[in-house]
């Protein structure tokens, strides 16, 4: 008859197996240098404790390894960058629930888009659907600038998200001229569209030596969307 697992284990390495192995045992069975009988060793070892050794230490170091690739990706103060996109959905969604109030208030069905009768309600739905037509536009930008300027792409982001109050604020008031108090907006998008334009020549303004000036101009720009495709 075969001999028990325990039987075995003692006759290999010399160590009485236990229900919780201590971690020499573990490290001996794990270990690129074991003797080439170490894989039956670490079958018999599982069926007899159930446990699976030197399975799950490689996804966790391939995860690992991913994560230090990310973080080496962004700059230090990314998590700024973070917060405001945290706070640019405490916008949209601020604006999501006050078309589903209108929607009860005015009695306006889905699937209607806009009334025919009731012009607070436009001004509330079109509130939200205008913010939804330039979000994706200052995400897109927003983003590339945070990768060279973190700090200055939060505090633009902040100015941007904070005009969609004051936006929204001004056409709920059923007059569409007092959306314009938002306008400060501006100074937002446009902010991180010139700092998205402007990271492209950093190298050439600050280091010459490794961004010639006969270089593409769109290299900048496509080593952008490289990190942004490795962060998503």
């Amino acid at each position: 008859m075969w001999p028990s697992a325990r039987t075995f284990l003692r006759s290999v390495i010399g160590y009485r197996a236990s229900p919780r192995p201590p971690a020499r045992l573990t490290l001996s069975l794990t270990s690129p240098q074991t003797p080439s009988g170490s894989n039956s060793v670490q079958r018999a070892f599982e069926r007899e404790t159930g446990r699976v050794v030197g399975r799950l230490s490689r996804p966790r170091e391939r995860a690992d390894s991913f994560a230090m690739e990310i973080v080496d990706v962004l700059p230090p103060r990314f998590g700024f960058v973070i917060l405001t996109f945290c706070y640019s959905w405490v916008m949209l969604t601020y604006l999501a629930v006050k078309v589903g109030s209108a929607r009860k208030k005015y009695g306006v069905k889905y699937p209607t888009m806009y009334s025919d009768k009731e012009q607070v309600f436009n001004c509330i739905q079109r509130a939200h659907q205008n913010t939804l037509e330039v979000y994706p536009q200052w995400l897109v930008f927003q983003t590339i600038a945070a990768l060279v300027y973190p700090t200055a792409a939060s505090v633009l982001g902040v100015i941007w998200v904070t005009s969609r109050f004051s936006y929204a604020w001004g056409y709920y008031t059923g007059d569409p001229a007092k959306r314009m108090n938002g306008a400060y907006g501006y100074i937002g998008i446009f902010g991180v569209m010139i700092l998205s334009i402007a990271q492209q020549n950093k190298d050439q303004w600050f280091e010459p030596q490794r961004q010639p000036l006969h270089e593409s101009p769109f290299r900048g720009a496509a080593r952008s969307l490289h990190c942004i495709s490795i962060v998503l």
